[in-house]
């Protein structure tokens, strides 16, 4: 369980951070994440679930999952406006390539 704990509280941190647009420590808590799933995928059949019931294990995958989408959400959003401001600054400069003659 402690490996489903892990990944949850990881999870939970990185959406702290999207919430904040703090992409690096999203990037740099991904790695660590990929690393508990790496285990958790490794060890599924023989993990010793320390008495947790599997409703108890259903609620923390849905809420990694409920927490994942989130964050895809939010790296979309931020994907959007990121487009919305080079678009802008493409246009600025092509306003001011005609404005001063320059291409």
């Amino acid at each position: 369980m402690l490996l489903l704990t892990d990944l949850l509280q990881i999870t939970r941190s990185m959406l702290t951070a999207a919430e904040t647009a703090n992409w690096e420590k999203i990037e740099e808590m991904e790695a660590q994440r990929k690393v508990i799933l790496k285990k958790l995928a490794a060890t599924i059949d023989s993990l010793d679930w320390q008495g947790y019931s599997s409703e108890v294990i259903d609620k923390h995958m849905r809420e990694v999952l409920a927490l994942n989408n989130r964050l895809i959400d939010l790296g979309l959003q931020a994907k959007v406006e990121l487009a919305e401001i080079i678009g802008t600054i493409q246009r600025g400069r092509k306003a001011m390539n005609v404005y001063y003659g320059t291409t």
